[in-house]
């Protein structure tokens, strides 16, 4: 009978099960900004603050969770920041493929307020 082969996805969500409370604080964090220059910010925070505390062992890794959690969230700008990110080793210097101004954020549930006119 041969050894069963390690599931090396099932290895890395163990592996990033550490770092659960940084996702969860990163994702919540992330996705709350407004503006595409916050976000930025947020990313760059985010990267920041986790290569200090566990150094750049898991840092692909733990982006690459992060965007999943975001495109989940509908945060599909910041989850391209985060792929090129773990493409390149670094943040660009605007949102990849995204328009100056408000990052768009859709809520569940929420419906838009009719705008009326000054008269």
């Amino acid at each position: 009978m041969k050894p069963a082969k390690a599931n090396g996805a099932f290895e890395e969500t163990a592996r990033l099960k550490v770092y659960e409370m940084e996702l969860a604080r990163a994702t919540s964090h992330i996705a709350s900004t407004l503006h595409e220059h916050t976000m930025l910010e947020a990313v760059a925070e985010t990267i920041l603050d986790f290569q200090a505390l566990h150094g750049r062992d898991d840092l692909t890794a733990f982006a690459l969770a992060l965007r999943g959690r975001l495109e989940q969230r509908g945060k599909s700008a910041a989850a391209r920041v985060l792929q090129h990110f773990a493409e390149c080793g670094s943040l660009p210097d605007a949102a990849p493929n995204a328009s100056q101004g408000m990052v768009p954020a859709r809520l569940p549930g929420v419906r838009k307020r009719a705008r009326t006119r000054a008269k």
